[in-house]
């Protein structure tokens, strides 16, 4: 009996592993281009889905970032985060000007967001908002994120959506710096 149990436990385990496509995500092909000059390496990341903020924020139906990574000698060069999000709200507020994130804050620096796009859709009683947006961090940031990773948190300069707290995770970082 026990034979069977630890063989049942053993296949579950393996197919759960296996069906988990975001632990995929941070094996070591987490880099899609290199671009290198005189002066900076230019890393892309692709892109991933950080399974932190899904579970945090419950009112999220997606999120996926990815990061460009600028290394070498030319400090001045930030890095991008890029970040896109859909996420559910009462028709009431949509019924109102489109709002959306606009602001990130990094180890308590605030950090003006770069919306690339946003929309929504609206049923009954909910609308759908999605939205893609960028801003830039220091290389140093990331570099020193490899082992737990970065948190930052995604808010609303007009405070009519709840702050979303997420993380590039060290893993991610790690392989975009070590191939």
């Amino acid at each position: 009996m026990f034979k069977a149990l630890s063989m049942l436990g053993s296949v579950v385990l393996l197919a759960g592993c296996s069906s988990n496509y975001v632990s995929t995500n941070y094996v070591d092909d987490v880099v899609i281009q290199k671009n290198s000059s005189d002066m900076n390496t230019q890393i892309v990341g692709k892109q991933i889905v950080p399974i932190d903020l899904l579970e945090n924020n419950l009112a999220l139906s997606v999120s996926a970032l990815d990061v460009v990574a600028n290394v070498g000698n030319d400090s001045s060069v930030a890095s991008t985060v890029n970040f896109e999000i859909e996420y559910n709200a009462p028709k009431t507020d949509a019924q109102q000007s489109l709002s959306h994130y606009d602001l990130v804050t990094i180890n308590d620096t605030l950090i003006e967001v770069n919306t690339v796009s946003s929309s929504k859709s609206c049923a009954e009683d909910s609308c759908l908002m999605k939205q893609s947006l960028s801003f830039p961090i220091a290389t140093d940031l990331l570099i020193n994120g490899q082992q737990d990773g970065v948190l930052f948190l995604l808010q609303s300069s007009n405070d009519d959506k709840p702050t979303l707290e997420t993380m590039i995770p060290g893993r991610y970082l790690n392989a975009l710096f070590t191939n």
